[in-house]
């Protein structure tokens, strides 16, 4: 279903929507109550038939028990029974009680014939009537006997007649004395003890009247076309159709259907062509006369009704869905303006436009997405506003961070610079200490010379002058480097904890961002929901929440990376001011050290002096020089160790300084990094405009 409406406007969804609603349902129930009405028509008409069929065949079993108590009404008259006594002529009488006889068998067989004739007259069921006796005399209309026959005593029909022991149908070949109907006659067999207690003495035969059963069946109506017949136990037919018709009306295999199913059930209703009509038939069995009553009557009657309840519910349906298409297209075209212009609104907010508003008068659905649209705009609006802001602040504090990164730099390399001169010097120190330690060992030699040559003791006193002078003279320069390094140093740690300072500021304004990216997400969330509420019509509000949500991804990643490469450089600050601060307290040793030298070398020179001074009392003291110079000598070693170890630790401040250059290096293109981040953000955010 989703698929066949998608691509569907909303005006071709509504009336869809109402179609299936309406029209669908309407038709259901039409049919569902056309059916029921069916039923129901049916059943009702059913029963009213079997009800109708069962009055009319009790009515005629009424009838044929009034023809049946005829026979015993015939066989117990007056006239009857004195035809009986002188029915035959007794033997031995004369000629004259012989003609008496005849004239009263005469007279009374009139006599019988005139009563036969006043019961045809009161039932008018009944056409004629005939008795023939058993000696061949006939009264009654039957008296021609069929062609070739001369005693009725052989025709069929008496034979039948006098064999029956009750009332029985005649057929056509049986009746063939009747004068009317053939297959409309019945008769039976009377007795009589003024003839015999066991034989018969007549048979009565009675032809029924086709017309009057004929005048019953167009009575009963039951519809405009209906029809009624009445099947005689001896394949007859009665119908209540003019009597022209009935040969054309007996070949109809309805009546075939109904005398088979009749053996089996006595009444029934069931349905099937008739005259090339569909007609529902009836029929019950009188179970008195051996009749079968049939009630035809088209099945289009019985369900006009229905029909009728059928077509007053499709026109109200059909009045009702007009009405309600048209409702709905009035609807539908109302809502679809105002989606329409809130889609308008949508759209050019997707292009970039914020200032756009969505206007409606609708406080429904429609009008709950527009302010929903317009809130989001406003929070979008203001979030783009801060984000610019931010990104301004940021990008000014990137170029300040590239500022003091530059300025850093130079300094580290200044730094740099100044302790590789100092580890140079502590070098040629190490050197220089080397070489006193040989000339001091040598000069223990020559002590243990002395006595040899005094003039060369005085040029090596001379040359240790020197060598003093010019140790005093290092000392002092690299005291002076020394104290200079501090100050570097420090000045190293105050910029490092500047730097330290402005990466936190970074850090702070990281987390705004991150804030802000999160902020945006939630409201692009929020943004696609409404959009998914609104269906077809969210999806530019949907391009809008994407568009917002690429950026708050974007900026959440670029400020992740800032914040990451900001701990980056605060980490390595750290590191550089851990490393100044040792580097610090090895040149504050090494200046230490420096002045320690120093002072040795004044001791040294002020010895020297005192020896040249002296040196004519060298002879005399050699053996005292020579027992200290082994104390000389270790100061000296001493002083080698000293110098070794401030050479050793300027090359580590060299080293620790080179890598805090680089350190800084790193920290310059961070900061250049978070600019050029900074410069992106601020070009995205000028596509929209608030």
């Amino acid at each position: 279903m989703k698929k066949l409406t998608r691509n569907l406007s909303l005006l071709q969804k509504m009336v869809t929507i109402i179609l299936t609603v309406v029209i669908v349902p309407i038709l259901i129930i039409g049919i569902i109550a056309t059916n029921i009405s069916k039923n129901a028509l049916r059943d009702q008409s059913d029963k009213s038939r079997t009800a109708i069929a069962s009055q009319i065949a009790g009515m005629i079993d009424q009838e044929m028990e009034r023809i049946n108590q005829m026979f015993l009404q015939v066989a117990t008259g007056t006239a009857f029974q004195e035809v009986v006594k002188n029915l035959e002529l007794k033997k031995g009488i004369s000629e004259k009680e012989k003609a008496e006889w005849n004239l009263n068998r005469m007279k009374y067989l009139k006599v019988l014939d005139k009563d036969m004739q006043s019961m045809t007259i009161s039932n008018r069921y009944i056409r004629s009537m005939s008795l023939m006796f058993v000696t061949g005399d006939i009264i009654g209309p039957s008296k021609k006997l069929p062609e070739g026959i001369d005693d009725v005593r052989k025709t069929k029909g008496y034979q039948k007649l006098i064999d029956s022991q009750d009332m029985v149908w005649l057929s056509a070949a049986d009746a063939d004395m009747s004068a009317g109907n053939p297959y409309l006659t019945v008769g039976k067999f009377i007795k009589s003890f003024n003839y015999s207690d066991t034989e018969p003495v007549a048979a009565v035969m009675i032809e029924l009247n086709y017309d009057t059963f004929r005048s019953l069946l167009s009575e009963i109506k039951i519809g405009e076309k209906d029809h009624s017949y009445l099947i005689a136990a001896n394949g007859g037919l009665i119908s209540s159709q003019p009597y022209e018709q009935l040969e054309q009306i007996k070949k109809e295999p309805v009546f075939a259907e109904v005398t088979e199913r009749a053996g089996k059930t006595e009444a029934d209703s069931f349905t099937m062509g008739v005259n090339g009509i569909r007609s529902i038939v009836t029929y019950n069995t009188c179970d008195k006369s051996g009749f079968i009553y049939v009630m035809v009557l088209p099945e289009a009657e019985v369900l006009k009704g229905s029909d009728a309840i059928r077509n007053s519910i499709m026109l109200v349906g059909v009045l009702f869905s007009v009405l309600a298409v048209f409702g709905g297209l009035y609807f539908s075209l109302h809502m679809a303006k105002d989606l329409k212009a809130v889609e308008k609104t949508m759209f050019i907010s997707a292009q970039g436009d914020l200032t756009v508003t969505a206007h409606t008068k609708r406080t429904d659905e429609i009008g709950k997405v527009a302010d929903s649209f317009n809130a989001m705009v406003k929070n979008i609006r203001m979030l783009l506003t801060q984000s610019k802001e931010v990104s301004g602040e940021v990008s000014e504090t990137a170029e300040a961070l590239l500022r003091i990164s530059d300025s850093s730099s130079r300094t580290a390399k200044e730094i740099s610079d100044a302790i590789n001169d100092v580890a140079e010097g502590a070098g040629q120190q190490s050197e220089e200490v080397d070489r006193s330690v040989g000339i001091f060992r040598g000069l223990a030699e020559e002590i243990k010379n002395a006595a040899v040559s005094t003039s060369v003791m005085v040029s090596g006193a001379r040359d240790v002058k020197n060598y003093t002078t010019s140790g005093i003279q290092t000392a002092k320069v690299l005291d002076k480097k020394a104290l200079e390094v501090i100050s570097i140093t420090a000045e190293v740690v105050e910029q490092i904890s500047e730097l330290g300072k402005s990466i936190a500021i970074i850090g702070e304004f990281t987390k705004i961002l991150n804030e802000i990216s999160e902020q945006t997400k939630l409201l692009s969330l929020n943004a696609s929901i409404e959009a998914a509420r609104a269906g077809e019509f969210g999806k530019g509000f949907t391009v809008v929440a994407e568009e917002i949500r690429r950026l708050a991804d974007q900026s959440g990643q670029h400020t992740k990376e800032i914040e990451t490469l900001a701990g980056k450089i605060l980490s390595q600050t750290k590191d550089s001011t851990e490393f100044v601060l040792k580097a610090n307290e090895v040149i504050k040793e090494q200046a230490e050290s420096a002045k320690d030298s120093a002072e040795y070398f004044s001791k040294i020179d002020e010895a020297m002096t005192e020896l040249l001074e002296n040196i004519n009392r060298i002879s005399s003291t050699i053996h005292k020089i020579d027992g200290d110079k082994e104390v000389v000598l270790n100061c000296i070693n001493n002083i080698a160790a000293v110098s070794e170890v401030a050479a050793a630790s300027s090359q580590e401040v060299s080293a620790s300084t080179q890598e805090q250059l680089n350190s800084l290096e790193g920290l310059t293109n961070m900061a250049v990094t978070l600019n050029h981040y900074s410069k992106s953000l601020e070009e995205t955010l000028k596509l929209f405009k608030v």
